[in-house]
C-alpha cells in the first residue's frame, strides 16, 4: 500500500513504441529513472538482497551510466540478459515500459531518487535495492499512477525513451 492509500492499476497498454536497444549507438553519460509494472504482485528472489514481496503496481528505478546511457537503458528495456544488478531480478518478473533519461558528465542517481521520493504515493517496497554503493534506503520506489504523471510532467517526452515493441 503505498503512503497516500489505493490500488495502483497498470496504465500500459501494448501501444506503438519508437525507441529499439539494437539501434543505440551514442555513449552518454548520465543518469535515468526507469518506470516499470508489474501485474500481479509476487514474491521475488533478488540476489543477496533475498525473497522480497512486490505488491503489483508501478515502480521506479533510479539508476546511472556514465559509460553508455543509452545502451544501459537498452540492457534494461532487453530481456535476454545476465541477473547481475538488483533491477535484472525484478526485469525478469515485470516489464520496463519507459525511462526517463538526463544526460550528465555528473552522477546523479541519487537526486533522481531523492525527487522520486517526494512524489505524494512514493512508497520504498525493498530497502538496499540498487543503493549499496551509496547512502540512500532504496534506489526503488513504488508510485501512483497521479505520481507517474507528474514525472511525465517534470521530464517531458523529449526526455523520455519507450522500449521497442519486439525487445
Amino acid at each position: 500500500m503505498t503512503k497516500g492509500g489505493g490500488t495502483v492499476l497498470s496504465p500500459f497498454s501494448t501501444g506503438v513504441h519508437h525507441w529499439t536497444y539494437e539501434a543505440v549507438t551514442i555513449m552518454t553519460k548520465g543518469a535515468y529513472l526507469l518506470i516499470l509494472d508489474l501485474h500481479p504482485g509476487r514474491t521475488i528472489q533478488v540476489g543477496k538482497l533475498g525473497k522480497i514481496d512486490f505488491p503489483a503496481g508501478i515502480y521506479v528505478y533510479a539508476g546511472s551510466a556514465l559509460n553508455g546511457l543509452e545502451a544501459r537503458v537498452g540492457r534494461h528495456f532487453s530481456r535476454a540478459k545476465r541477473m547481475r544488478w538488483h533491477i535484472d531480478y525484478l526485469l525478469a518478473e515485470g516489464e520496463a515500459r519507459m525511462a526517463c533519461i538526463i544526460p550528465s558528465e555528473e552522477r546523479l542517481e541519487c537526486f533522481l531518487n531523492r525527487l522520486v521520493s517526494t512524489l505524494p504515493g512514493s512508497d520504498v517496497v525493498a530497502t538496499g535495492f540498487g543503493s549499496s554503493d551509496c547512502v540512500c534506503s532504496s534506489h526503488l520506489h513504488r508510485i501512483t499512477l497521479s505520481d507517474l504523471e507528474i514525472l511525465m510532467g517534470i521530464f517531458g517526452e523529449e526526455l523520455v525513451l519507450y522500449p521497442d515493441s519486439q525487445g
